[in-house]
Formats: C-alpha cells, sequence, structure tokens
C-alpha cells in the first residue's frame, strides 16, 4: 500500500455539527488541499474504518459522543493518518492522545476558537452589570427616567461607593484558556488592571501581555473589583470559588459568570448577592433552566441571561475554519496552532473521563 497522491480527509459529523459547525466556504477550503468525504457519525463502523485507513486527516465535529473510539489499533490500521481536528466539549473523550502522538498524527483542539465570543459576552455581561443596564432599560420601557448618580450619591459621606466602570477596576480572571485570553485583552483595552488566575500560564508571558499572576484563587479574589469565572467543567475545578474565595471580595465586587456554574460555590454567591455585599453577571447555572421560582431570577444585583454566551453560528463556525487552517500547516510542514499538549489532554481526560483514555494517561503516568 503506498501513500495516496492526494491527501484524503474524512469528516465526521453529528446533527449538532451538520446544522451549526459544518460552514461550506470551510469545507470548499478544504477541498482544495483534500479530497474530502462527509460522513454522519452514525455510519457504519465498517464504512468509516475502511475511509479512515485511506485518510490523511480526520475532523470530528460535534460532541464526539458515539464516534468510534480510536485506540492503539484502529490508529495503527490507518498508516496514512497526519491529522486529528476535534470540536465541542467531547472532544478527545474517543480519542488516545498519547498513542497518536506517539505516531506522529497532530491532534488539534480549536474549539476555543469561540472564546472570543463568550469573552466579548463577558465583557458586555459584566458591563451590563456595574451599571444595571436591564433596570434602566425597563425603567424607560414604563415611561420613566433616571435622575440619579450612578455610583449612588454623594461621596462625602465616607462610604465606599460602588464600581461603576471597567477603567481603572481591577479585574482577576479564574481560568486562561480561549475564553480566558481573550477576556484579558478585551478588558485591558478597557483601561483594567487585569490578574490571572491559571494552572499553565508562565511569569514571563504573563508579563508579556500586561498581566499579574495570582498564586491562588484567594488571592486573586482580594485584589479584584471584577471577578471574572471562565474554567473549564473539571474535577479539579468544581468548588474552586469557594465561600471563603467570594468572601475575600471587597463589597460591591462584581462577580461575572461565563464558564460553568460547578466552579463556584453558588449558594454563598446567591447568599452574598441577596444582602447586597456583591453583585453578579450570570451565564450558567447549576440546573439548566433554573426552576421558575429559583431564587436567581429577578434578584437585585443580578444580571442574568440563559446560557447563550457562544450561541452565535458565526463563533461556532470558527472552530472548522481554525481546524482546516491547522490542517493546511501540517500539510505544509509547519505547526499547528492550535496542537493539544500531553498536559491538557490529562487535565481535560482525567477531569471529564473517557473510554480508553483515562487508562492511557494512568498509564503514561506510572
Amino acid at each position: 500500500m503506498t501513500d495516496p497522491d492526494r491527501p484524503r480527509a474524512l469528516v465526521v459529523v453529528d446533527a449538532f455539527a451538520k446544522r451549526h459547525l459544518v460552514d461550506e466556504g470551510a469545507l470548499e477550503r478544504l477541498a482544495r488541499s483534500a479530497q474530502v468525504t462527509v460522513l454522519p457519525h452514525t455510519a457504519d463502523e465498517r464504512v468509516m474504518e475502511a475511509e479512515l485507513r485511506r485518510s490523511s486527516a480526520l475532523f470530528v465535529l460535534g460532541w464526539a459522543i458515539d464516534s468510534p473510539e480510536l485506540d492503539e489499533q484502529r490508529l495503527a490500521s490507518a498508516p496514512y493518518l497526519r491529522y486529528i481536528g476535534a470540536t465541542q466539549d467531547g472532544r478527545w473523550r474517543f480519542l488516545d492522545v498519547s498513542a497518536a502522538v506517539s505516531r506522529g498524527i497532530a491532534c488539534c483542539d480549536a474549539s476555543g476558537a469561540m472564546g472570543r465570543v463568550v469573552a466579548e459576552f463577558a465583557f458586555a455581561l459584566c458591563v451590563s452589570t456595574l451599571r444595571d443596564l436591564p433596570r434602566k432599560h425597563s425603567l424607560m420601557a414604563a415611561g420613566g427616567w433616571w435622575d440619579g448618580w450612578e455610583d449612588g450619591g454623594d461621596p462625602s459621606g465616607g462610604k465606599v461607593l460602588p464600581r461603576t466602570s471597567v477603567f481603572g477596576s481591577r479585574v482577576g480572571i479564574v481560568g486562561f484558556g480561549g475564553t480566558g485570553s481573550h477576556a484579558a485583552d478585551l478588558f485591558l483595552a478597557a483601561g483594567a488592571d487585569v490578574i490571572v488566575h491559571s494552572s499553565w500560564l508562565s511569569e514571563p508571558e504573563s508579563r508579556s501581555r500586561g498581566l499579574s499572576l495570582a498564586a491562588s484563587v484567594q488571592q486573586l479574589a482580594e485584589n479584584s473589583d471584577i471577578l471574572v469565572v471562565a474554567t473549564q467543567p473539571r474535577h479539579d475545578t468544581v468548588g474552586l470559588v469557594s465561600a471563603d474565595v467570594l468572601a475575600a471580595l471587597p463589597s460591591g465586587a462584581v462577580v461575572v459568570l461565563v464558564g460553568r456554574a460547578s466552579t463556584v460555590d453558588m449558594e454563598s454567591l446567591l447568599d452574598q448577592v441577596a444582602v447586597g455585599r456583591l453583585r453578579l453577571g450570570i451565564d450558567v447555572y447549576e440546573e439548566e433552566p433554573p426552576a421558575v421560582g429559583h431564587r436567581v431570577r429577578g434578584m437585585p444585583g443580578v444580571v442574568h441571561t440563559p446560557h447563550v454566551a457562544g450561541r452565535t453560528l458565526a463563533g461556532h463556525r470558527l472552530i472548522l475554519d481554525e481546524l482546516v487552517s491547522d490542517f493546511e500547516r501540517v500539510l505544509n510542514g509547519t505547526a499547528p496552532a492550535w496542537a493539544t499538549t500531553m498536559d491538557r489532554w490529562k487535565r481535560v481526560i482525567t477531569g471529564r473521563g473517557s473510554r480508553a483514555a483515562r487508562t492511557a494517561v494512568e498509564s503514561s503516568d506510572s
């Protein structure tokens, strides 16, 4: 068997991907570099394996819940495979990344490309909470007018005034993936001092970007007027923003939650919002949707949205576009921009669970 003259790319899509991720422009661009076959994730496994044996690239678009498991044995039966790109929260559940990397296959995860869309929403949610925009909108819609001061009146009384502007604020960001990174850029551009707590960001890189690093989430909270929580849902992030962390925030601080609710002690957070000590901009919840009578609905000091921060077609379609770009880089002999490192894969897999991959992580650590 010889390497085919023209690379072949197998694109596996589920129903979600077919509706929201597959951009014809990106597929046309892919077709200029490879012969493209698109199969539904429900395709017969023998058909899938036959196509994979001839493919240079595999794109798994969607949640990968039912995608065939790519273990050492299956990868060995795909001699031309040089590139695997995947998306969404189910990424890498189907693949033994360690086995793939050892075979020289570039494994790329461009789901972070839509982080800029979520970051933009987080920034908007922050400003909306700082300035209490929904209440002012409702006031105007009902025929009213606002004639007070945004910060509550005369500062000569000696009280601590609530923050009403990003400019001049100290913004703490928990998590520095695609969303956290883009959010940092937006807040810096708005004139804030930005502090980050990250499991991987180095001191030299943070300095080069104009950021400060916090050694712990507690330290981050102590130095933040605005706390943006943008972490991934992993076992090691559950309860990361604890009651003690929330208590360390200064009175009047704003918490912006666009990652996952599991990261935060939600009861403590809502308790502190209920007494007016903290304000909250929130897009994600412990139970979705929250019950009709849930106390977060309509609570003063809260701006809430129904988990829509990343829900734009343009944002989702950035992912496939970036995956195609990375495949082009691999063909040209340059490093892909979205390559998954072993360390990152281990964090995601052990945090979210997988099939064969969990065993591979354990064996690679032994």
